[in-house]
C-alpha cells in the first residue's frame, strides 16, 4: 500500500497560479485523517481560530483535495495471468478509497460550512476526476468514489446557494503524483493514456477556476476537455467502447 488516509490542509493568499503551490507548501496547516469526523472538526476549528486564518481569509476559498487509492501488486488468478479486477482488491482497499474520497470530502465540506457562511463570496473546490465520466475497469471503487464527489458537488452547489456559496470540482485525468507513480500495479488505462498532467497543471486549473469559471465541473487538460465535449454528442455506447479498448488486457 502506498497511499495514506492523511490529507494536508493548506491555505494560500497567492495572486497567481505560479505562486499557489509554493505558498501552499509554506502555509501547511495540518495533516489529518479526513475520514475521522471528530478530528476534521477539531482541526478545522483550530485553524479558523488561529491568527494565520485572519491573514489569509481561511474560509473564503476551501480547496478540498481528499484523494486516495490503493493498488497492490496483482494477485495471479492463474499462472501467467496478472490481471487485476475489482474482485481481486480486498474489501479493506475498497473501503479505504471510499472513506477518503467520499466520506472525507463530505466531512471536510461540512466542517468548513459554518466558516464559509461567514465569508464574502465563499467557494468550495472539490477534487473529482476524469474517472467520473465513465466507470474505469481496474479502478472500480476509485471511479465510483469520484462519481460520488461529482454528485455531491452538484447537490451542494444548489443546496448552499442560499448561503451564497459556490461549489465546484476539478476533473483531471491521471496526474504525476505519488498516488499514481508509486503504485505497484499499473492499470491498463493508465498505461495506454499515459500520465501527462503535473501537480502544477492542476494548481493552474484550480486558480483559473477560482477566477470566476461558471462551470460546476471543470475538466483539466485539453485532451480530456475534448473527450467531455465528444461525450455530449456521441452515443454513450461509443464512450463505453472507448473505455473497453483503453482498459483491455
Amino acid at each position: 500500500m502506498v497511499a495514506s488516509r492523511l490529507s494536508t490542509i493548506t491555505a494560500s493568499n497567492a495572486h497567481s497560479h505560479r505562486s499557489t503551490r509554493a505558498d501552499m507548501g509554506r502555509h501547511r496547516l495540518a495533516d489529518l485523517d479526513t475520514a475521522n469526523r471528530l478530528r476534521v472538526n477539531h482541526i478545522t476549528n483550530q485553524i479558523q481560530r488561529s491568527p494565520f486564518a485572519f491573514q489569509i481569509g481561511f474560509a473564503h476559498v476551501f480547496a478540498n483535495d481528499a484523494d486516495g487509492q490503493q493498488l497492490n501488486a496483482p494477485q495471479k488468478r492463474d499462472q501467467g495471468d496478472e490481471r487485476r479486477e475489482a474482485g481481486h482488491h480486498s474489501a479493506e482497499q475498497h473501503r479505504f478509497t471510499l472513506d477518503v474520497n467520499v466520506a472525507g470530502t463530505l466531512q471536510m465540506c461540512l466542517a468548513a460550512l459554518p466558516y464559509l457562511k461567514q465569508s464574502r463570496s465563499p467557494r468550495v473546490l472539490n477534487m473529482s476526476s476524469a474517472s467520473a465520466l465513465y466507470g474505469v475497469p481496474h479502478l472500480a471503487s476509485y471511479s465510483a468514489s469520484k462519481f460520488a464527489v461529482r454528485g455531491l458537488t452538484e447537490a451542494l452547489d444548489l443546496e448552499w446557494r442560499r448561503h451564497g456559496i459556490r461549489v465546484q470540482d476539478l476533473m483531471p485525468p491521471f496526474v504525476n503524483t505519488g498516488m499514481v507513480n508509486k503504485q505497484t500495479f499499473e492499470a491498463p488505462v493508465v498505461r495506454r493514456m499515459g500520465v501527462k498532467l503535473s501537480a502544477d497543471d492542476v494548481a493552474r486549473a484550480a486558480f483559473d477556476t477560482l477566477q470566476g469559471d461558471p462551470r460546476v465541473h471543470v475538466p483539466v487538460g485539453l485532451p480530456f476537455r475534448f473527450t467531455v465535449l465528444l461525450e455530449k454528442v456521441v452515443p454513450q455506447r461509443a464512450t463505453r467502447a472507448l473505455m473497453a479498448w483503453l482498459s483491455r488486457d
